[in-house]
């Protein structure tokens, strides 16, 4: 899902701003944090809260114990997706086992 956006468009007395302003007020209030462990690839990983409606912003892993440099901080947003309700889940290929992930979200409902 993604975040709403604001009409290019106004419109008449910004009918179109005031009609939406609500939704995005709510919506940047929901933002939500969950530091949770990785797992493998197509693997459901629980987050406390997440809901398939919300809007998936940043999932970041961290392995201050990985041999390789590169390899310790890792941005895993692309390959994550909100499969149910409480979970998240790495594509095919996509193994995040070792590493704590930091999951940032929009709640949709904004709580």
């Amino acid at each position: 899902m993604a975040l709403i956006s604001i009409p290019s468009t106004f419109g008449k007395g910004f009918a179109h701003l005031t009609s939406k302003l609500k939704e995005i007020l709510v919506e940047v209030r929901g933002l939500s944090f969950d530091l949770v462990s990785g797992d493998s690839a197509e693997t459901n990983i629980a987050v406390t809260g997440i809901a398939t409606d919300d809007t998936l912003a940043f999932v970041l892993g961290i392995d201050a114990d990985n041999g390789t440099p590169a390899d310790q901080v890792k941005d895993f947003t692309s390959d994550m997706s909100i499969t149910s309700a409480g979970n998240i889940q790495g594509g095919a290929g996509v193994d995040t086992s070792g590493y704590d992930l930091v999951v940032v979200w929009y709640n949709k409902d904004g709580s």
